[in-house]
């Protein structure tokens, strides 16, 4: 009897010990999608920034002279939609003989905070940095402090690329 009371006690400290062991990568596990989530969630919520931009400036990646600036809500509304998001592939490597053609700067205003008088002429603090490729479909997406490489339709990396006459 007390040989079997042992092998049972033995068992039940057996099973203990990999269920508390299985519990904990779990929960390590839980904790890396949670994490990936966040990521994703602080992506989009940057990304909804850029759907946000009061400015949007083209520079040229060579000298980086402003070639072109869109201000006006319409323009801007009317080219984030051009740019087709849904699109968009994630790239894990841009190819290597990519050479920088274009930089388009996302600039939102700076949010007033309670007790702050708005300024008359408010600053504009950059959101996201789309960086695109000379003859190839990919771009680099800056946000914050995250850089993506992203695949984008053919349609749209020539509308990206197109060339800027200086304004």
């Amino acid at each position: 009897m007390r040989i079997l009371t042992r092998y049972f006690l033995l068992f039940i400290l057996v099973v203990s010990a990999l269920v508390g062991c299985n519990t904990s990568n779990s929960s390590e596990a839980k904790d890396t999608v949670n994490r990936e989530k966040n990521q994703e969630s602080g992506m989009q919520e940057n990304i909804k920034d850029i759907a946000k931009a009061q400015k949007v400036e083209v520079h040229s990646a060579d000298n980086g002279t402003v070639l072109k600036t869109m201000s006006e809500k319409a323009d801007i509304e009317e080219f984030i939609e051009s740019l087709k998001l849904d699109g968009w592939e994630y790239a894990s490597d841009l190819p290597k003989d990519a050479e920088k053609q274009y930089e388009y700067v996302f600039s939102i205003e700076d949010t007033t905070k309670l007790g702050e008088r708005k300024e008359k002429k408010p600053s504009l603090h950059e959101v996201a940095r789309l960086i695109t490729f000379k003859d190839i479909p990919y771009v680099t997406l800056k946000v914050s402090l995250i850089k993506i490489d992203m695949k984008v339709p053919d349609d749209v990396a020539e509308q990206l690329n197109s060339s800027f006459s200086k304004q």
